[in-house]
């Protein structure tokens, strides 16, 4: 026996339903002229009461039906098999050189910015404490040995950043 045209299928895209069942109404109309309000009323019908529970309003034509099937996408059910493995392999152990290994926990980690524990850098809401300052002025560089004069001797590259206005001795 084959399974029934108005009635959604255990797993069936939701979306798919909804195409078979607008086809199969189109396919039975003598003219293939049928309203959107009575397919979408089969569709109703046909769907699981669980997905029919999530439905708050009644959308008048196919268009938000398909929109609600977007939705309904994103919500896992107990029945579906995704759901029953991250059930099944939660919390996540990896086995190398016989060392299970975990993924850090948000309480033991060390945010890099303001040294404390319990969250990362992304989501600091702390000023940069470890940033380095800068340095301002001029930065002169060590002179050659004393020339016959008494003076170092001083060269082009003396200063690594500009030249200060006022004379250095």
């Amino acid at each position: 026996m084959s399974p029934p045209v108005y009635e959604q299928q255990p797993g069936e895209h939701i979306q798919m339903f909804a195409w078979r069942v607008e086809s199969a109404m189109r396919l039975a109309s003598p003219n293939g002229d049928v309203p959107d309000v009575r397919i979408f009323h089969r569709i109703l019908l046909g769907l699981h009461p669980s997905i029919t529970a999530v439905m708050t309003t009644n959308p008048t034509n196919l268009e938000q039906l398909f929109c609600y099937g977007e939705i309904l996408d994103t919500l896992l059910s107990p029945d579906d098999p995704f759901y029953r493995t991250i059930r099944e392999h939660w919390p996540v152990t990896v086995t190398v050189d016989n060392e299970q290994f975990r993924p850090q926990s948000p309480t033991a980690v060390q945010c890099y910015r303001c040294h404390d524990m319990g969250h990362y850098a992304a989501g600091c809401t702390r000023k940069r404490i470890n940033k380095p300052k800068r340095k301002r002025g001029c930065k002169r560089l060590k002179s050659t040995p004393a020339s016959p004069q008494g003076r170092g001797h001083v060269g082009l590259k003396a200063y690594t950043t500009r030249i200060p206005s006022r004379r250095i001795n």
